[in-house]
């Protein structure tokens, strides 16, 4: 039997910047349109794109505590990034740590804004940048991208935006960090599903995964820096190790009292799970009655259902497993 860790990771149907409806639980097979990617599969050329919200000026006033030079809508912005920080940071958090925080305090507060999704689409002023993120809390991708940017730079963890494009060749911006050294990549925007409400665990699907697992769904940048490492990954750093079916179970609890949608495990007895799961071609199957105690374990949050999937970084085997709201 294949040695088992556990990672969980929702199918979902993207269109731009957008995230699929809740709903959606396959993705649609249509092809990648070439116009603007090249023959090894990068974006051509930035150059066709409107260039993204500069935070430079922003996190120059932040370092000089010269405010003089932004207008009032950054002011707001950076007072506002500066009260959040303070909030959801602690001086005995690790890097990675205040990275988690800040995605979760985004995809917590700040919505996709639903005028960009419109047939006709009429984005709502400012959301576009920071401003909206932070205190509109609505957002398209540039907006998402740009604050989360900014309130990395203010805790010094270095950090890029990629401006490129989609699978379905749509203008998009996701987020890029470095960790001990290795690069990381961050969707802030993807991890926001669209219809949106209060109270809704948050996903990782896109928080700090590998080069190699984004650019099967992005177009990347000639650029765009590779993953030396997995330390820092979502996957590895949440990774709990399980040896029975109850510590599955605490694992699954525990992820959703921390308002996370999914738990990370690694089976550390692979005896105690034969014939409860197996896995085939990355496909994470339970056996009914496994499953049914799973999710009547978590009943008490509501109608939860499981998906899970198998991944492997370096020597160690996981199974995210996903606890979605029907």
């Amino acid at each position: 039997m294949k040695k088992i860790a556990a990672v969980l990771a929702a199918l979902m149907l993207f269109a731009g910047c957008a995230n699929a409806d809740e709903n959606d639980q396959t993705a649609e097979n249509s092809p990648v349109h070439n116009v603007n990617i090249d023959q090894d599969g990068f974006l051509k050329s930035e150059e066709e794109f409107e260039p993204l919200y500069d935070i430079t000026p922003m996190y120059e006033a932040f370092v000089s505590g010269d405010r003089s030079a932004l207008t009032p809508y950054e002011t707001a912005a950076l007072e506002t990034a500066e009260k959040i920080l303070d909030e959801i940071i602690s001086e005995d958090m690790d890097d990675y740590t205040k990275e988690l925080a800040v995605h979760d305090w985004l995809v917590a507060n700040c919505t996709y804004d639903p005028g960009a999704l419109r047939a006709i689409p009429a984005p709502t002023e400012h959301s576009d940048e920071p401003y909206g993120a932070l205190i509109l809390g609505k957002a398209i991708c540039s907006g998402y991208s740009t604050a989360f940017m900014l309130m990395m730079k203010m805790l010094d963890i270095p950090c890029e935006i990629i401006h490129s494009l989609d699978d379905e060749n749509e203008e998009h911006a996701w987020n890029a960090v470095q960790l001990d050294g290795s690069w990381y990549y961050v969707d802030v925007t993807w991890d926001d599903p669209v219809p949106d409400f209060d109270g809704r665990p948050i996903k990782h699907q896109y928080f700090n995964i590998l080069y190699n697992e984004l650019k099967k769904d992005h177009v990347m940048t000639k650029d765009s820096p590779s993953t030396s490492m997995y330390f820092n990954c979502y996957f590895f750093r949440e990774k709990v190790d399980v040896a029975s079916i109850d510590e599955v179970s605490a694992a699954m609890r525990q992820a959703l009292e921390r308002g996370h949608r999914s738990a990370v495990i690694h089976i550390t007895d692979e005896a105690a799970f034969s014939g409860k799961v197996s896995i085939e071609n990355e496909t994470v199957r339970w056996d009914k009655d496994t499953a049914d105690k799973l999710v009547k374990e978590l009943s008490d949050y509501g109608d939860v259902r499981m998906l899970s999937r198998y991944y492997e970084y370096g020597c160690e085997q996981c199974i995210e497993i996903e606890m979605r709201y029907w």
